[in-house]
Parts: structure tokens; sequence; C-alpha cells
């Protein structure tokens, strides 16, 4: 039997007695000078073992190196990317918020003009109405006291033509002052019938015009005017 096995069974003997296995060593200094050469092999083969087991797991632990190097490149990678998506998409989002405010501002802005413009159109032409409203009611304030001094200086034509302009300016401005230009015709009538007098016939056919296109508008005072005329036509014709 060779010494190899020799040994081995030496071993599983040892083994299944309880007894201690003697070391390699031992076996080789009670086999002999003979089996040293195999003792060499076997501590050779053990020795090329351990170091295939160290390759091993250097490779094992270099695998797992690259692995979890990998993946904390990936795990980077991916929040990189997720993060400048995110800063890409908030710039989005800032952009896109900025252009509609604008967009509202200038909408606002312009809405704000074109009512501010449509607002002063109208309060220009309100003042230029009232002014010319004032204007009016001024000019037959004034033809009234002219009217009224004409006729008191015997002036009856001056007086007419004085009531009629009074009357055609209060008509945009102060309705009581064409009221007034009523009772100015009818007294300038009634004075011309007492003095005689004989008027135009333009005055006359105005006059009754007057009368005619204002119907029962002024009540007591058309009535007079009307009345005038009537008395006027009677005392010409006579």
């Amino acid at each position: 039997m060779p010494a190899f096995a020799l040994a081995q069974e030496q071993s599983k003997s040892a083994t299944a007695t309880g007894v201690r296995e003697p070391s390699v060593e031992s076996s080789a200094a009670r086999l002999g000078t003979g089996s040293t050469e195999e003792v060499v092999v076997l501590r050779a083969q053990i020795t090329e073992m351990r170091r295939s087991e160290d390759r091993l797991l250097a490779t094992v632990h270099w695998t797992l190196g690259a692995v979890v190097a990998i993946a904390v490149g990936l795990a980077a990678f991916s929040w990189w990317s997720s993060n400048k998506l995110h800063q890409q998409d908030l710039q989005l989002l800032k952009e896109d918020v900025h252009r509609q405010l604008s967009e509202v501002v200038e909408r606002t802005l312009a809405d704000s003009a074109r009512k501010l413009e449509e607002a002063q159109r109208q309060e220009m032409n309100r003042l230029r109405e009232e002014m010319h409203r004032l204007q009016d009611e001024m000019v037959a304030f004034t033809m009234w006291k002219v009217g009224a001094l004409r006729l008191q200086s015997g002036d009856v034509d001056g007086a007419i033509d004085a009531a009629f302009e009074q009357e055609s300016a209060a008509r945009t401005g102060n309705s009581n002052l064409v009221t007034h230009a009523i009772i100015a015709l009818a007294d300038a009538f009634n004075e011309a019938s007492a003095r005689s007098l004989t008027l135009t016939p333009d005055k006359f056919e105005s006059a009754h015009r007057l009368v005619l296109q204002s119907g029962d508008t002024f009540g007591e005072y058309g009535r007079k005017l009307k009345e005038a005329l009537n008395r006027y036509s009677k005392t010409s014709a006579a």
C-alpha cells in the first residue's frame, strides 16, 4: 500500500476510535524517508488549493465591489438625471408662469387704459355738453334782460327778436328761461297791439308756428301768447 493511502487509513481509524489524528509530519516521520516526496506533493496541492480559494475570494470581492460601484454609479446618475430634469421642468414652469403673468398684466393694463380712455372721453363729452348748456343758458338769460330793456325803450321789434333768441338758447339750457321767452313774446305783441304797430310778417308767423309746435307744453303762458297773437292779428287787420 502506498504511503499516502496508508496515512488516510490511519486518519480514518483514529477518527473512529476517538484518538487524535497525527499530523502529516508525524505520519511522514513514521513512514520514513521514502514518503517525503508524497508529502511535498500533498503540501503543494494544499497550497495550490489555498491559492485557488484566495483567488476565488479575491474575484468574489472584486465582483462585489464592481457591482456595488456600478449600483452607486447608477444611483448617482439616476439622481443627477432626475435632478436635472426637475430643474428643467422647474425652469419651464417658471417661464410659463412668467409668460402667463405677463400676458395677464398686459391685458389688464390694456383694458384699464381703454376704460380710462373711454371714461375720459365720456367725461370730456359731458363737460363739453355742460359748457354748451351753460353758454346757452347765459345767452338766454342775457337776451331775456336785453328784450326787457328793448321793450321798455319802445323797441318792440328788437324785443321780439331778443325773445326768439332767448327761446332758442334756453331749449338746451334752463327750461324756465323758455317760459320767460314765451311771456316776453306775449308782452311784445300786446305792446304792438296797444300801440297799433305793424310788425314784419315773419315775426308773427314765427310766433304763431311756435305756439302750434308747443301745443299745451307751456300751459297758461302758451295760451297768453296765443291770445296776444289773436289780438295783434285783429288790430293789424283793422
